[in-house]
Parts: structure tokens; sequence; C-alpha cells
């Protein structure tokens, strides 16, 4: 576990269980190998058996951040979110007023 950590890896513990332990088991024994061995952990629990250092996962996301910046200038460009101020909902609540008052006043001349 603590070499774990300190190399920047992960971890499939299944593999490493005698094979009469189920992935519940193993997730079990993980969850208390984890709170056993330090409170402040920076490992990662991934589908109940594997454990990822945060370093790797640091790493991983470094190499991803280029395609994840193309990606999303991309889909800004495809698909452009219409940003709502506060001076719009400010907008849309007075119509919503103007209207219901013109309702109002309808009903008060019906009557």
């Amino acid at each position: 576990y603590t070499t774990l950590l300190r190399s920047g890896t992960w971890v499939d513990i299944l593999p490493l269980l005698p094979s009469c332990l189920t992935v519940e088991d193993a997730a079990i024994l993980l969850q208390q190998v984890m709170r056993s061995c330090n409170k402040q952990s920076t490992a990662m629990i991934f589908g109940d058996t594997i454990v990822v250092s945060e370093k790797f996962v640091s790493s991983c996301s470094t190499l991803f951040n280029e395609l994840m910046h193309h990606r999303a200038e991309k889909e800004m460009k495809n698909s452009p979110v219409y940003l709502v101020t506060e001076e719009d909902l400010k907008q849309a609540t007075f119509l919503e007023n103007v209207t219901a008052n013109k309702k109002d006043n309808r009903e008060d001349r019906k009557s």
C-alpha cells in the first residue's frame, strides 16, 4: 500500500487475493486496510478493488488536459450555451408581473 502511494501507480487487489474471496470481500478488506493505514491517505478506490494513488491520477489528467481543452472549444462552437444574466432574470420577472397584472385587471372587469 505505501509502495503504491510512493510510486504513483495503481493496483487491482482482486487477482492478489485467494480465489475464494468475492469482489465484495475484497472491497471490505480494502476499506479496512485504507482505514487502518492512514486517515489522510491520498489513495482512491475505483470499482471496489482498484487502488490508485493521487499522484497517478494527477499524471493521467495531465496527459488529457490539451485534449479536453480542444474538445471543450469544439463543443462550445458546435453547441453554444446561452448565458442568462441577472438582468435577463429581472426582465423575465418584470414580464411575468405585467402579465399577471393584466390577467387580474381582466378578471376585475369581468366581475
